[in-house]
């Protein structure tokens, strides 16, 4: 597929692969590891999993920040917030993963 291809589920089934990356690139980080991670998705998800990697998305499990941060399209403060365990946007700005799993902050 290409960037044209529709991502065909999800709120943003009507857009096309390259508007969601450039309008919701949290979402397909997600998309990414979740497909990664459960191979029982549905085939648009992991067709549009596939072009992103193809686009240089990588996993979550990342082991070079720097190289990642540009190739994902995430700002070198979201991967290395990311990778800290903390949240870096929205009203959890800072919290942990974990607390806000646990219902704090």
């Amino acid at each position: 597929a290409d960037g044209s291809a529709l991502v065909g589920f999800g709120k943003h089934r009507d857009l096309t692969y390259e508007q969601v990356l450039s309008v919701d690139p949290i979402l397909c980080q997600w998309v990414v590891d979740t497909a990664e991670n459960d191979q029982d998705t549905i085939p648009a998800f992991g067709a549009l999993s596939t072009w992103l990697l193809q686009q240089g998305m990588v996993t979550a499990a990342w082991s070079d920040p720097q190289s990642s941060s540009s190739r994902s399209g995430f700002g070198e403060d979201r991967v290395s917030s990311y990778q800290e365990g903390t949240i870096s946007f929205g009203k959890h700005r800072g919290t942990s993963y974990e607390e806000v799993l646990q219902g704090g902050s």
